[in-house]
């Protein structure tokens, strides 16, 4: 009987673990990127005037519903920085307002958002890329995620933002509605 039961229990087991798996799996299909325009605020929301260079922008595609999913599947700290032509990694910032900053060579940047739901009836997530300078910092990119827990791929273009003595783009992200929730990202350059 003891057998039979342990049997019973190690079935359902297997079974519920390749469903999520599946699942899983079943949520990263959507491999199109899509083309987002930047959100039209007001110019007392934005820092500094409307005619900063906010088109860095290139794509966003949402590659899970899963608000953990990257946690669960990637070892993003032993990717080997400097491959060439391959997605070098810059490190990982878990925030409430504002990212650790992160030092880009200039080109493409992949940040991977990792975000809960905000609740029912909650505005969309708000997130603003900036490079600094001393004095002030620029808005390099303005955008918004729907009000969904999932985890998002955003690509920029952050070649004109380049400067200093260091020859590197100092970037980090504001999130501007949600100051209480945490989210997870990863920097690839």
């Amino acid at each position: 009987m003891n057998k039979l039961l342990s049997g019973i229990a190690l079935l359902s087991l297997t079974t519920l673990l390749t469903f999520n798996n599946d699942t899983a799996l079943a949520n990263t299909e959507n491999t199109e990127p899509v083309k987002i325009n930047q959100t039209d605020r007001p110019n007392d929301l934005n820092t500094g005037d409307n005619n900063e260079n906010t088109d860095a922008l290139v794509s966003i595609r949402k590659i899970s519903d899963d608000p953990n999913y990257l946690k669960k599947q990637y070892p993003f700290g032993l990717i080997s920085p400097l491959g060439a032509g391959q997605w070098d990694y810059l490190g990982e910032s878990t925030f409430k307002t504002q990212s650790s900053t992160f030092n880009s060579g200039g080109g493409d940047l992949l940040i991977y958002i990792e975000q809960p739901y905000g609740g029912f009836g909650g505005p969309k997530w708000w997130y603003k890329l900036y490079e600094e300078d001393p004095g002030w910092d620029s808005v390099v990119s303005d955008f918004e995620l729907d009000n969904k827990a999932g985890t998002y791929e955003m690509i920029f273009n952050v070649r004109d933002w380049v400067d200093g003595d260091n020859n590197k783009a100092e970037l980090h992200l504001s999130k501007l509605y949600y100051p209480t929730t945490s989210v997870y990202t990863i920097w690839l350059d």
